[in-house]
């Protein structure tokens, strides 16, 4: 019983650690993208499949005067 309290214990910890990575992953690559999309000159819009916009980068204002 102690072996196999042991071997959950473990393996919850490598669940827990790998979560852990794939967030930080997650959040350096979510951040690196929306440097590079309010920082261009080119107009970027996300649509969802209801095809409303959900996002207008910050060029579509200094272009077209869209807020």
């Amino acid at each position: 019983v102690g072996s196999l309290l042991i071997e959950s214990y473990e393996r919850l910890i490598r669940i827990i650690t790998e979560k852990k990575r794939m967030e930080k992953t997650l959040e350096e690559s979510e951040s690196k993208y929306r440097l590079i999309a309010e920082n261009t000159s080119d107009l970027i819009a996300v649509m969802d499949r209801d095809r409303s916009l959900s996002y207008l980068s910050p060029s579509y204002e200094f272009v077209l005067g869209y807020e």
